[in-house]
């Protein structure tokens, strides 16, 4: 009997994938911004982080992507963007890399960072990326400043 194809998500585990077990987990900008997002991982439980731009789609690869996919301890999904000032931009590069890697992109709980080295005055596009995302990918959207500090413990 054939071996089933593996999940867009599971061949990203296995090329791009690196396994954390660090109390704190530090995502810095792949292309040399200042943005940096932080995981608080206290009882330094097994994440994921996956390098989705360079690594799961390739630089020279047409189409937008996130710059980071990170799994917590339970399997959900952390789709991180880290930006200078263009959030809007963000947004595409994670509904693609949702779209792409999602084991359940309509459903199943989900995160997405946006974290700038300066927020822009988009209070009214913000909140309609964060109504969108949730409404379509069942995900809370966070759009904050670097550097920002996420307790995955603390959140619902």
């Amino acid at each position: 009997m054939p071996k089933p194809e593996e999940s867009p998500l599971e061949r990203a585990i296995r090329t791009c994938g690196e396994k954390l077990t660090v109390s704190s987990i530090k995502l810095l900008d792949p292309k040399g911004g200042k943005s940096t997002l932080y995981f608080d991982n206290p009882r330094r439980e097994p994440f994921i982080k996956i390098t989705v731009d360079g690594c799961v789609v390739k630089k020279s690869a047409p189409g937008s992507r996130c710059d980071y996919l990170v799994l917590d301890p339970v399997g959900k999904e952390h789709y991180v963007e880290l930006k200078g000032q263009k959030v809007l931009e963000a947004e595409d590069q994670l509904e693609s890399s949702i779209r792409r890697l999602s084991a359940n992109p309509t459903g199943g709980a989900k995160r997405c960072f946006i974290i700038t080295s300066r927020v822009p005055q988009l209070t009214s596009d913000i909140q309609r990326m964060k109504r969108r995302f949730k409404r379509d990918y069942s995900a809370i959207l966070t759009v904050a400043n670097s550097p920002y500090r996420y307790s995955p413990d603390r959140a619902g």
